[in-house]
């Protein structure tokens, strides 16, 4: 960074656009011994702040970015504070920062209190609502070990619809999210980084609810990798998801922390059903 006050000092999270934009949540830079906490824009070693808590009474936690067909751009920014209970417990907001292409900007905001009580958002996508709504879909990782959806339409003014899409996780902190196409049917192929397990497991979310199970989303099932004598994944937590031409899940990028390795999971194609299970070959990419 080029000048003090642009210094990150605690970035949590970072996103990108279609057009190379980088966007990054940080807890703020120290000025006598005083913090700020921001979300916005980084070019070039400078700052452009598009939200700002002086006080870091929200700190922010994710953040996630989608471009949709009305030429608009929506940054999703994830904070917590803190009740005044005792002990005190982390109250969760959801802030949208939409800027179209016309170049304003609002700041609108939803408590997620008694939704998504007494969490904290580890990680968040964004992508396209798959109920024909016009709205978009938020998935969240929250740090009780459960991925969570959030429905919401692009202004945040209409009500929020909240979904447990599956549990039973060991401390996630890797998402990676993205539509699917096969048959003409479309679906949302998520992968998380199940971190305390040292796991990758994969999610499928439909359209509507299964009337069966109650639910929209499949259960997580761990990605099984062909050749055992691998080194094992050790706390993994960054994901990116590549998707072939056809439909396919191509390829996750995993940050494998615990390793010191970047590893190429290369999936096979049978991962676009559903009803087998998940797999593909691991291998090392870069570390």
């Amino acid at each position: 960074m080029s000048r003090d006050e642009d210094r990150l000092q605690s970035a949590r999270s970072i996103a990108w656009s279609r057009d190379g934009k980088v966007y990054v949540a940080d807890h703020g830079f120290v000025e006598d011994a005083k913090f700020e906490c921001w979300a916005g824009e980084v070019k070039n070693g400078q700052r452009q702040v598009l939200w700002l808590d002086k006080k870091c009474t929200e700190r922010p936690s994710a953040l996630a970015t989608i471009d949709t067909n009305d030429k608009g751009r929506y940054l999703f920014v994830a904070t917590y504070g803190y009740s005044t209970a005792v002990p005190p417990t982390p109250v969760p907001k959801l802030h949208l920062l939409r800027s179209p292409a016309q170049g304003d900007r609002e700041d609108s905001q939803a408590s997620l209190s008694g939704r998504l009580d007494n969490t904290k958002i580890k990680a968040m996508v964004v992508e396209t609502s798959l109920k024909n709504t016009g709205g978009l879909a938020l998935y969240l990782l929250t740090d009780d070990g459960k991925l969570q959806v959030i429905e919401v339409s692009k202004d945040l003014r209409e009500p929020i619809v909240v979904s447990e899409v599956t549990s039973g996780l060991t401390r996630p902190e890797g998402l990676a999210v993205k539509l699917l196409e096969v048959n003409g049917v479309c679906r949302h192929l998520i992968f998380i980084a199940d971190t305390g397990a040292n796991k990758i497991k994969r999610v499928f979310c439909h359209k509507d609810i299964d009337l069966k199970t109650k639910k929209e989303c499949s259960d997580a099932q761990e990605v099984m990798t062909s050749d055992q004598k691998m080194l094992p994944l050790s706390a993994p937590q960054g994901l990116a998801l590549d998707v072939n031409l056809d439909g396919t899940a191509g390829s996750l990028y995993i940050a494998d922390t615990g390793n010191r390795l970047v590893r190429l999971l290369r999936l096979d194609h049978d991962n676009k059903e559903e009803l087998l299970p998940p797999s593909g070959s691991l291998t090392k990419y870069a570390g």
